[in-house]
């Protein structure tokens, strides 16, 4: 409520909470537009109820566990109206101890290494490229502006996402519709992260995760690439990097001695990449309907794609 850009409304899309949220913000914040679903609908479909009632030409979709500086909205806006091919704009979103965990999807040529995800290799690298303004493969929906006509124009984010991944979707289907994603340092938000799942990665969640990777590429990627790299990523790169996780987890435990119902407690995450794959495969009819459409509003290929954004590694 204090922006320095003026000419803006703020739309609160409550997910069926219980906590008093609703009747807090209606005391104490009166401009904001409250929309109020009855259960929770999951991120993706929250956020698209709130992209339908947007009036303006630009929406942000910002996260409910964010801090967000004066100039949040003016130096977006600003990003956003410089080119008419730029559809989503994202910013730094620095944790609480000041790190950078989250920001825009980087591409290396296509090259999928989402192996790396989570080592302290890859953390120490995404320093660097969270901190290099440029066109990126999407943007991290925790904090971003997309204009509103290119969301009608992709519609949104699929809301059988749920959560997790429905950000890197969308920001795929942009590019391939012609559309840029552009990073920028000029603002920045501070995320809790968590917020609303806990800090702690659930066996649901990641299983969610895994399935989500899989659903945006095949309904993105180009029939050649799915041949090539999809069948790499679902046959090698996801199971070598789950074995190997589970192996340094053992390792760690070893080391650390945990307790045993801690120990317990995570080993649950083992059964989450075969409960993905299966989930994956339940859906796979609807997942491929989806690629239809999605291809017909193809405008640039995936060489284009990879080429035309910042180099570093895909995740």
């Amino acid at each position: 409520m204090r922006q320095t850009w003026v000419d803006y409304e703020v739309i609160l899309v409550d997910n069926g909470s219980t906590d008093g949220s609703v009747d807090f913000v209606r005391t104490n914040f009166p401009p904001v537009r409250i929309i109020e679903n009855r259960s929770n609908l999951g991120f993706a479909q929250g956020n698209n109820i709130g992209f339908q009632e947007v009036l303006g030409e630009y929406v942000i979709a910002l996260n409910n566990d964010t801090r967000v500086p004066r100039n949040f909205v003016e130096a977006l806006v600003k990003c956003a109206s410089s080119d008419p091919q730029i559809g989503s704009v994202g910013c730094r979103i620095i944790q609480e101890d000041g790190t950078l965990r989250y920001g825009p999807l980087v591409t290396n040529n296509g090259i999928l290494v989402p192996l790396f995800m989570g080592t302290h290799l890859f953390l120490k690298r995404i320093g660097t490229l969270f901190s290099t303004e440029g066109y990126c493969m999407a943007n991290c929906a925790a904090a971003v502006l997309y204009k509103k006509r290119a969301l009608e124009k992709t519609g949104g984010f699929d809301s059988d996402f749920w959560s997790d991944w429905e950000d890197h979707d969308l920001g795929y289907r942009l590019m391939l519709a012609g559309y840029k994603n552009l990073y920028t340092t000029q603002t920045s938000v501070v995320h809790v992260g968590g917020g609303s799942f806990g800090r702690e990665l659930s066996k649901e969640r990641y299983v969610r995760i895994i399935r989500n990777m899989l659903f945006t590429y095949l309904k993105n990627y180009q029939a050649w690439n799915l041949v090539t790299r999809f069948f790499v990523l679902f046959w090698v790169v996801l199971p070598l990097r789950h074995v190997l996780s589970i192996i340094v987890h053992e390792l760690r435990h070893l080391r650390n001695r945990p307790s045993r119902t801690a120990a317990l407690m995570s080993r649950h995450v083992y059964l989450s990449l075969p409960e993905a794959y299966v989930s994956f495969l339940w859906h796979l009819r609807t997942v491929m309907r989806k690629r239809v459409k999605v291809q017909t509003q193809r405008k640039v290929s995936d060489s284009v794609i990879f080429s035309g954004t910042r180099r570093g590694w895909i995740v």
